[in-house]
């Protein structure tokens, strides 16, 4: 990616958390000597931003397969003449299936006697993925939560041997998950755009980085 500003000028970037989510993995590729705030919702990250805990936030606003991130451009609008787009990136997704070390078999097929399996994720992710849910789990409870890294931690604390979570492959191995399938999205080509987010008053050439990615401003505007 390059960035239409000097990485120098971020010292810490708010994320969508917590740690271990695809904006977190996004943002530690991109910027990788910034430091990282993880939000635990979307409105905590642009909050981050306009109060000034934060010099710029990293966060999804479409995916290839499932359209806009509704929080995302509401947010924009709410906003709007305080925060504004100052470049935007596209990052693979590749979704993997995690559960509970001691699940055993089971973990891949679904059978279960005593409960039905619960497949925690962002609802991006669960729709993503919603062929191999039907095709897997037809009858599985699909839950959403705030982000993927928030659903492997849920799964990972909950003692629940019948839970699921849909998480990068990292993610799921940082707390604790046993990865029982991989690259689940029923698109192989599966990307997110993330839009990076600046307060106005800390960039005086918005104008100008905002020109790199019209194609955004041009869809969020026709949006909100």
């Amino acid at each position: 990616m390059t960035h239409a500003v000097n990485d120098e000028e971020i010292r810490s970037l708010a994320f969508l958390g917590p740690d271990g989510s695809y904006s977190q993995i996004a943002a530690k590729k991109n910027f990788p000597e910034a430091e990282g705030i993880a939000c635990s919702s979307f409105i905590e990250a642009f909050k981050a931003l306009d109060s000034g805990r934060a010099d710029a936030a990293l966060l999804p606003v479409e995916n290839v397969s499932q359209g806009p991130v509704a929080q995302t451009l509401d947010l924009l609008f709410e906003f709007k003449r305080r925060i504004f787009i100052v470049d935007s990136l596209c990052f693979p997704i590749q979704h993997c299936l995690g559960a509970p070390k001691t699940t055993g078999a089971d973990a891949k097929t679904g059978d279960s006697p005593d409960s039905p399996i619960e497949i925690f994720s962002h609802e991006q992710p669960l729709r993503q993925c919603a062929r191999f849910l039907d095709t897997k789990f037809p009858d599985a409870i699909r839950s959403p939560m705030l982000s993927t890294s928030a659903a492997a931690q849920h799964v990972a604390q909950s003692g629940n041997p019948h839970a699921r979570a849909i998480a990068a492959e990292e993610t799921l191995l940082q707390y604790g998950l046993e990865v029982v399938e991989h690259e689940i999205s029923d698109d192989p080509k599966n990307q997110t755009r993330f839009l990076l987010l600046k307060r106005g008053d800390a960039h005086e050439e918005i104008d100008a980085a905002q020109q790199l990615v019209g194609e955004v401003n041009t869809y969020v505007t026709s949006i909100v």
